[in-house]
C-alpha cells in the first residue's frame, strides 16, 4: 500500500507532467469531445466539465449521470480554483492532517467537495488556465479518468 506521503508526492509529480502548451475555447472543445468519446466507448456513467473560472467551456452528461453530478462538478472545481492543485491531492493532504476543509480552512464542505476528479489544466509559466472535472465514478477513478484524458490529449496534440 502506498503511504499518504508518497501518494502526495506522486500526485504533485503527476501535476508537473500535465502542462499544456496553450489553452483556449477550441482546446476546451477538443479535449471535452475526446473525453466524451472515451466515456461513451467505455459506457461510463459520468458527467464531464471543462471550466475557466465560472465559465463552463464544455460539459456533457452521459447515461447514469444526473443532477447530483452537477453539485460534484462545481464543488470539485472550487477546490482546484482555491488550492491550485487537483481535488484528489487536496483530499489526501487533508486526510494526512486528519482534518477536513471546514475545520482547517473554514470552507463549507457542501461547496468545496474534496474528492478526486478535478485536475488543473496548466500552461507552463502561466498557471492554471482551466479545470477538467469528472464526476460519477469512485473519486480515485474520476481522478484517473481526468488524468488519462489530459495525457491522451497531450499525446494527440504534440507535433
Amino acid at each position: 500500500m502506498i503511504s499518504n506521503k508518497n501518494q502526495l508526492e506522486q500526485l504533485l509529480a503527476e501535476e508537473d507532467e500535465l502542462y499544456l502548451s496553450s489553452f483556449n475555447e477550441e482546446t476546451a472543445w477538443a479535449m471535452g469531445c475526446r473525453a466524451r468519446e472515451i466515456a461513451v466507448l467505455e459506457n461510463l456513467p459520468v458527467a464531464i466539465r471543462i471550466a475557466r473560472g465560472d465559465q463552463i467551456l464544455f460539459q456533457t452528461g452521459l447515461p447514469g449521470s444526473g443532477p447530483d453530478n452537477e453539485l460534484w462538478l462545481s464543488g470539485k472545481a472550487r477546490v482546484v480554483s482555491h488550492f491550485q492543485h487537483s481535488s484528489l491531492y487536496v483530499a489526501r493532504k487533508l486526510e494526512q492532517g486528519h482534518t477536513d476543509v471546514q475545520t482547517k480552512y473554514h470552507l463549507p464542505p457542501d461547496l468545496y467537495r474534496c474528492k478526486g476528479g478535478a485536475v488543473p489544466l496548466r500552461i507552463k509559466d502561466c498557471g492554471v488556465a482551466a479545470i477538467l472535472i469528472v464526476s460519477g465514478l469512485k473519486d480515485t477513478e474520476d481522478h484517473k479518468l481526468a488524468v488519462r484524458i489530459i495525457r491522451e490529449f497531450l499525446e494527440w496534440n504534440i507535433p
